[in-house]
């Protein structure tokens, strides 16, 4: 249950891979299902969960005696008052954005392509989502992507009366201040949850831009529709 409350978090709280998702879902794919798959089916990612796994066991205690030990010892008091305990979610999303980006995006495409009744738009959302969110470290992230525009409608209407749209949109994505800041806390930072708790700052500020140079209600429709 650990693992699928962080894929919640990771792929749609977070927005990494929430485009895709929310198209999948128009079509009648079960995110939940995606996420079953994502922890017991694919091969690539064994070693992210056995590293979360072991991460996830260390933070239990055997009983409230070795708690309370633990805890009356001075400095682990302090740290625990001052919010230096990293979040898991928060720890493993970011090992998940640079160490295991594109085995996730691999693993996404697979299922994709399991499911083919997409009207043609599963590969154009997971060529854009994954777009979106590069890898973290990433040195060329700017670039244009030609998708259905029909992509646009899916981010604001999930509903039955949709009607596909397969005439091209072109799509200009650059790199962020946000990520920018961001990428830089983050090699930086001994304690990330801390961070992104003062400064109020999250980490889905780590998706490219959408340029200004495209029409504002098109960026308006990925950006809130998406999010929603």
């Amino acid at each position: 249950l650990r693992k699928l409350h962080f894929l919640v978090d990771f792929c749609w709280n977070i927005d990494v891979y929430k485009p895709l998702l929310k198209v999948l879902k128009h079509y009648g794919v079960n995110p939940v299902e995606i996420f079953d798959e994502l922890i017991t089916s694919v091969q690539s990612l064994s070693d992210f969960w056995e590293r979360f796994d072991a991460a996830s066991d260390g933070e239990w205690f055997e009983s409230e005696g070795e708690i309370q030990s633990h805890f009356a010892q001075v400095q682990n008091f302090d740290r625990l008052i001052s919010g230096e305990y990293e979040k898991l979610n928060t720890q493993f999303s970011v090992i998940a954005l640079h160490e295991y980006k594109e085995a996730f995006d691999e693993a996404f495409l697979e299922i994709v392509r399991r499911h083919d009744a997409t009207d043609g738009f599963g590969e154009p959302a997971w060529e854009m989502t994954c777009s979106l969110f590069p890898p973290l470290g990433a040195v060329q992230v700017d670039r244009t992507l030609k998708l259905p525009a029909g992509l646009v409608q899916l981010a604001r209407n999930t509903s039955s009366d949709f009607v596909p749209i397969p005439e091209p949109l072109s799509l200009d994505l650059v790199e962020s201040e946000g990520r920018r800041k961001l990428q830089s806390v983050i090699g930086s930072a001994t304690t990330l949850s801390k961070v992104l708790n003062v400064q109020g700052i999250f980490l889905r500020d780590l998706s490219c831009s959408i340029s200004s140079s495209v029409p504002s209600p098109v960026s308006q429709s990925i950006a809130v529709g998406y999010r929603a």
